[in-house]
């Protein structure tokens, strides 16, 4: 056996591990279809601290490591969303961008430097232009 793990290239404990896993019914299924469920309902948009505290408000006592391991097996990662700018005097774009979505500081530049045009030719007024 110990040629056969040589040439495969993998530890015999591994090989004894997965043999004695073979065909055991995974404890977490209800949990990962409640991780899921809950994941969706929220449109992608809670992380693994807020579906941890979902769960615990459903009545689950489960740590947010647990969670957060759970989600990673599953592939679910949520969408962060932040504003793309704000502008002077309170006013907000109701931009939003993905956090790491390329060129953000050139088209943010870029709007307010359209925002101030368009407010100086509206109402005639000089506007600084702030440092970003």
């Amino acid at each position: 056996m110990k040629d056969i793990f040589l040439v495969v290239g993998i530890p015999e404990a591994t090989y004894h591990y997965h043999v004695k896993n073979f065909g055991k019914i995974d404890p977490d299924i209800d949990l990962k279809e409640r991780i899921t469920h809950l994941f969706q309902a929220f449109h992608e948009r809670y992380g693994y601290k807020r579906i941890t505290k979902e769960l615990q408000k459903l009545g689950y006592c489960i740590n947010h490591k647990k969670v957060y391991r759970l989600m990673r097996e599953l592939g679910l990662k949520c969408i962060k969303l932040m504003s793309l700018l704000v502008f002077p005097h309170n006013t907000f774009l109701a931009l939003k961008c993905q956090r790491n979505s390329p060129s953000k500081r050139c088209l943010r530049r870029l709007l307010y430097v359209t925002y101030c045009i368009i407010k100086t030719l509206t109402f005639g007024g000089r506007h600084h232009f702030e440092r970003f």
